[in-house]
């Protein structure tokens, strides 16, 4: 039987403010999309509202569409969220995160996009619907520039390591993005427990521009060679891309587990440890260990 043919819902037009008239547009925009595409049996894997910043007015209008269409609820696997709350006060923003997430409550959604939306823990509980609501599908998840703080980090590391309904999330994800959040020392610690509950699953690790001092980094590098030894030596067996740019690695603050942890990695193709104080012992043991496995790199 051949694939689906699949196609992406994009919320039309430029960046905008996106009002109650506006989505009600767009909504209209979509639903000729989607009878268009149903004729050619076409499967629509992933929705984008990303790059415009939406009014509480509008939000409800977009979610009351998503959240009614059952049937373009249970073929959606990826949502992309990003960007979506800019020049809201804060207030409004929640409401338009929580309205906005709990309309795929009933979704399977694999893939996740939060990025570029401020957060704090307020807003971490405001999209739970697509964190944790997503427990028994969720694979991939991006958290990017989120303003994620040390508190945050903790709630999101609950949220992925707990036990949901439909299990833990983090032996599921292959995908897990944290970049530019500033979360400190703590967060690498929230970050270490998730990577603690992860697996050989994961292929795409992104935990940079977090201002990480050498205690935060130590526990990255630990962590990161813990998940390695896992599963007899195999726990990082099908990473392909890791970033742990600006971050604080020496050869005795991580840099020697770093490098440890890449020699069991025979997939990687994609590593990125800029500006992280590595020094010359702990830079030539990491650009070695790559090559003591025959991995194909691309960049380094």
């Amino acid at each position: 039987m051949s694939a689906a043919i699949t196609y992406t819902l994009v919320a039309p037009g430029e960046r905008e403010i996106v009002d109650e008239e506006r989505a009600a547009e767009i909504v209209e925009t979509w639903k000729k999309q989607i009878e268009e595409h149903r004729t050619q049996q076409k499967v629509c894997h992933k929705i984008s509202l990303s790059d415009k910043s939406y009014k509480s007015e509008g939000a409800r209008v977009i979610a009351s569409f998503i959240s009614s269409s059952k049937e373009l609820l249970q073929e959606l696997k990826s949502a992309d969220l990003s960007d979506i709350i800019a020049s809201r006060m804060e207030e409004e923003g929640l409401d338009v995160l929580k309205v906005i997430c709990d309309a795929f409550l009933e979704a399977k959604l694999e893939e996740v996009d939060l990025s570029n939306n401020a957060m704090g823990c307020k807003g971490i509980s405001a999209c739970a619907s697509a964190l944790s609501g997503q427990s028994s599908s969720l694979k991939r998840l991006s958290m990017c520039n989120n303003g994620l703080s040390e508190d945050s980090m903790n709630e999101v590391a609950d949220i992925l390591c707990e036990e949901h309904e439909g299990g833990s999330i983090c032996p599921r994800l292959t995908k897990i993005h944290f970049f530019n959040n500033m979360s400190g020392n703590g967060g690498c610690q929230a970050f270490g427990r998730i990577l603690s509950h992860c697996t050989s699953n994961l292929t795409d690790i992104r935990f940079s521009g977090t201002r990480a001092g050498r205690e935060g980094s130590l526990t990255i590098a630990q962590s990161l060679l813990s998940l390695a030894r896992t599963d007899s030596d195999k726990g990082l067996c099908n990473l392909e891309r890791l970033d742990l740019a600006d971050n604080t690695f020496s050869f005795d603050n991580g840099g020697n587990d770093i490098a440890k942890a890449l020699r069991r990695c025979p997939n990687i193709k994609y590593l990125n440890l800029r500006d992280c104080l590595l020094q010359d012992k702990a830079t030539a043991l990491v650009c070695r260990s790559p090559w003591s496995t025959d991995a194909t790199m691309e960049h380094l």
